[in-house]
Order: structure tokens, then sequence, then C-alpha cells
């Protein structure tokens, strides 16, 4: 994963923007090093994806309860789910308990949900608090980057991965999806679980 976020540093770097990346031993850390980031820099907007584990859900409580008490606005968005969980109820305001009505209701209210990708951001003109951003990662170690033979961790290696399975594998993937010898699957899942492509 430091090497897909290396990846998208470099890539935001040619635009101008920068991201910080710093580490936290655990979720109290976390917001510790958000709260001093956004005092240093006096943000007043604080925008997030909601992930939906119970860690992460109390960490995000709390780091929404301190903003609000600082006056800063929260903005939450989802990015994992095209349908957010907990959004598709059955007919007696409860999940669903079997797959086939949860798909059914899912395709029809999918619509509703459905949305165009941004495009990439527009280079942006430089800006004097990215040298104040950079002072604060002046004590941050550098990402650790790895060589892995077996995937490339960015966003347009996710991309080439799709194309290589829509336009050469999935034809034939209902029946050479359980050989393990053969090129036969996506080989997405690394992608999907680090937000590579959705």
């Amino acid at each position: 994963h430091h090497n897909a976020l290396i990846a998208l540093r470099n890539d935001l770097h040619k635009l101008n923007i920068p991201l910080l990346v710093f580490p936290a031993d655990n979720y109290f850390a976390c917001n510790r090093s958000l709260q001093r980031i956004v005092i240093q820099m006096n943000i007043r907007t604080l925008s997030f994806n909601d992930e939906y584990e119970i860690n992460e859900q109390q960490r995000d409580h709390e780091i929404v309860r301190w903003c609000r008490h600082q006056k800063i606005q929260v903005k939450r968005y989802h990015d994992q789910c095209i349908i957010p969980p907990g959004q598709l109820l059955n007919k007696q305001n409860q999940p669903y308990k079997v797959f086939t009505p949860f798909k059914e209701e899912w395709l029809q209210q999918y619509p509703a949900f459905a949305r165009t990708p941004y495009p990439v951001p527009n280079i942006r003109a430089p800006h004097p608090e990215v040298e104040q951003l950079a002072s604060l990662m002046a004590d941050i170690p550098p990402l650790p980057e790895s060589h892995d033979p077996l995937w490339t961790a960015s966003e347009d290696a996710a991309h080439n991965a799709l194309t290589t399975f829509c336009d050469d594998l999935i034809e034939h993937y209902h029946y050479q999806r359980d050989i393990p010898e053969l090129y036969a699957t996506s080989r997405l899942s690394p992608y999907l679980a680090l937000g590579l492509i959705s």
C-alpha cells in the first residue's frame, strides 16, 4: 500500500497538489495528528470518505464532534459502495437476509445513487501554503517503497489490468476461472482493496 500512496503522491505533485501522509499507531493518534494539521493550517472544512468498520466509525465520530466544537464544517462522502450500507431495507424495514431480493432492490435503486466519476483536477497554481505543508512533513519519515513483481501498485496499472480482463479474458472467465494454472481471472482484488479502481 505504500507504493500506491507514493504513486498517488507523484501524480498529485504534477498537479501542484500536495499529499501528506502521517503515520499513526492507533485511531486516537490519527485524530490527534489530524487536529494538529487543522489548527496549524487554519482549516475551516474537513472532507473525508466514510469507513464502515466499528473502530473507524468511532474515530470519525470523535473527529466530527471535535470539528463541531471548533466550528469546522464537515463533509462526509461514500466511496466504497455505490449504495451506502443500511440504505436498502425490506418491507419490514429490516436489512435483507436473502441475496436475490436484495439484488433486485439494489438494481431498482441504483439509478438514484449512480454518479459520474470526477475528472482529473486541473494543474493548480503554486500556493504559499504548500511550503507550510512541507514543513509539517519535515519530521515524518518517508514512505518505504518496495518492489513486488506480481503487481504494480498504481491507478494506471489497475486500469491496465481491467482493460486486459475485459478485452482478453472475460469471454472465457465462466469456465476458466477455477483452473489455477491459467491467467483467467481479473486480478483486480488488490486494486479494489486499496481503492485504486472502483
